[in-house]
């Protein structure tokens, strides 16, 4: 299982997920403790790992000099019911909105549990239910952190209708014991729609100080569709989906959320 890390601290937060602290480790040209992280699904495994190839994610301050980049050793063992080859960790990296200095979230969507009798079922799951047709979630092709929440997608679940999963657990050091987790719990039966492909929270959407879940789904009705989520206490709700125009456009397969034109 992949770690949650922080400094020296380490736990698991879901399976086939990694956040991580930030390095940061010298003066830079311009704000200090700047990196760049970046995703590098196709890299090369670690030498003492059963794999071949991983994927990475490289931590590259921002100065003068362009070869300076480190690779953080976020996979360096396996437990027997694991499979690591080919999981593209590194498909998604997002850092913690409007904290400075905070996690840093990395996903390899393509990781695989081993369960069932003598380890006879290959599940590419990230975070995944034992349910009719949940064996194939593909859990981190999208994802992102806030504050509060991890968020992330997998549009493998239920013969690839699609989901969402958040993650919310306490910010202060009194509160960060506990947690809860929501996604779409009353989606209609929508085979192959993808939801999930891509993800995002913004403010200043359906509420100007709350963050809004927004999720494409670019197979939706062959068209592609653009759900805006209320996030609830338990759930997620539906509140506005926009369609793409044309068949197979692939419309809703990436999410920026809001900018100001």
């Amino acid at each position: 299982m992949a770690p949650v890390v922080s400094g020296t601290h380490a736990e698991p937060l879901l399976p086939g997920l990694v956040t991580a602290a930030a390095p940061r480790k010298r003066s830079f040209i311009n704000r200090p403790g700047a990196v760049l992280l970046t995703g590098a699904p196709k890299e090369k495994a670690l030498p003492q790992l059963p794999a071949n190839e991983t994927g990475a994610v490289y931590s590259c301050p921002i100065n003068l000099d362009p070869t300076d980049c480190t690779r953080m050793d976020l996979v360096t063992s396996v437990n027997a019911d694991e499979i690591v080859e080919g999981m593209w960790l590194g498909v998604t990296v997002a850092r913690q909105k409007d904290q400075w200095g905070g996690r840093v979230l990395a996903c390899g969507h393509r990781y695989i549990r081993i369960r069932g009798p003598e380890l006879s079922l290959w599940r590419m799951i990230g975070k995944c239910y034992d349910q009719n047709r949940e064996g194939l979630c593909n859990m981190g092709i999208s994802g992102g952190i806030t504050r509060t929440d991890v968020y992330v997608g997998t549009p493998g679940s239920f013969n690839w209708q699609g989901n969402v999963h958040v993650t919310w657990r306490g910010a202060t050091p009194d509160t960060s014991w506990d947690s809860r987790t929501q996604d779409f719990d009353d989606l209609q039966s929508k085979s192959f729609a993808y939801m999930g492909y891509s993800v995002t929270e913004e403010k200043k959407l359906l509420n100007q100080s709350e963050y809004t879940l927004v999720t494409g789904a670019p197979r939706d009705s062959n068209r592609g569709s653009v759900t805006l989520a209320k996030i609830e206490y338990s759930s997620l709700t539906p509140v506005q989906v926009l369609y793409g125009d044309q068949v197979g456009s692939y419309f809703g397969n990436s999410t920026f959320a809001t900018v100001d034109l």
